[in-house]
């Protein structure tokens, strides 16, 4: 796997198309012209990055608002909205002395969902004192309540740490039912301007998670935190590419041309009535692979002066073997005649 590849939630096929000769004498009428397919899957040194769940626990207790803390956290939330990717979930849990009556829920990071979860992060303002053991517990909450909990979960923590009943057992063991008695999420904790260290260290040691300090000014404070979020998304499971139920799809673009046959090794092929259209059902593809077909058209004779004539687009659907997803490619893939001048 290639650790320098971009990760994604949608990995693409490339579409290549050549035609017998680069180019024709000249816009005349061509009967069985072939047009030559190949379908080509992302190799190794292309990744996708599984879905992920996160739950944002926001500190906006009194002492929140000194040094301009609250402003931070905003800005950092945003920063995480704007890393995660389409199929990804968030949920922003604003807290002081009890969890802050919003209804905290895991929100498709599409691009809906975003503008939901900044509009949430905008609207937050100051409440009163501080009880980090709440946010824990609703957050653990949130992603034992899951339906499909083998999607990997993240919990991150943004306060100054001012609570330090944290720091005694019996905030952790309150009940036989608390979630804090036995953490199931490791919480990376984030430490704001001028935070309590000792607090939000041992909230990391004890659920088995990191702390980081983000101590600085400006956008030094952003760097910092979204280098540690982007490290964090990284060990996150990442799949090679894979597809299931793949179909090429095939139509003509210039009014007069005409699929005639397809020819393509064991795939079922189809051509509409009119001979406008047709596909090509390929199946499965891995990492790496190629598929290849052969169209035929019949292109009519083209305006004089004409130096090219575009004549079969090349697009298509398939499901992601690594999350179930329906996507949609269509990328290069349109065939061109070019007419040699005279």
């Amino acid at each position: 796997m290639d650790s320098q590849a971009t990760p994604a939630s949608v990995l693409q096929l490339s579409v290549f198309t050549t035609v017998k000769i680069q180019s024709v004498p000249g816009p005349a009428k061509y009967s069985n012209f072939p047009v030559w397919v190949t379908l080509e899957a992302p190799g190794a040194g292309q990744t996708a990055r599984a879905p992920i769940d996160m739950v944002a626990a926001v500190d906006v207790s009194r002492s929140i608002h000194d040094n301009e803390r609250l402003e931070q956290e905003k800005a950092s939330v945003s920063l995480v909205i704007d890393l995660l990717l389409p199929g990804d979930r968030l949920a922003v849990v604003p807290f002081d002395e009890d969890v802050a009556k919003h209804a905290e829920e895991l929100v498709d990071m599409s691009d809906q969902g975003k503008e939901k979860a900044r509009s949430t992060v905008k609207s937050l303002t100051t409440g009163y004192g501080t009880r980090l053991s709440k946010p824990l517990e609703r957050a653990e909450q949130i992603l034992m309540e899951r339906g499909d909990v083998e999607r990997a979960a993240f919990i991150i923590l943004l306060s100054d740490g001012g609570d330090t009943s944290i720091l005694k057992d019996k905030e952790w063991e309150r009940t036989d039912t608390s979630v804090l008695r036995d953490p199931k999420y490791p919480v990376r904790t984030f430490g704001f301007t001028g935070h309590n260290a000792k607090t939000m260290e041992f909230i990391a040691t004890r659920t088995k998670g990191t702390y980081n300090a983000i101590d600085g000014a400006g956008n030094d404070i952003y760097h910092k935190f979204s280098g540690v979020v982007s490290g964090l998304l990284s060990k996150a499971t990442f799949r090679l590419f894979s597809a299931v139920g793949l179909e090429a799809q095939l139509a003509a673009v210039h009014p007069g041309v005409s699929l005639v046959r397809i020819e393509s090794r064991e795939q079922r092929t189809n051509i509409s009535d009119d001979g406008r259209s047709g596909s090509v059902r390929v199946g499965a593809m891995k990492a790496g692979e190629t598929t290849e077909f052969t169209v035929y058209l019949d292109v009519p004779e083209g305006d004089a002066g004409m130096e090219a004539m575009e004549v079969l687009s090349i697009g298509g659907v398939y499901t992601q073997g690594w999350d179930g997803k329906r996507v949609g490619y269509r990328r290069g893939g349109v065939a061109s005649l070019s007419y040699q001048k005279q």
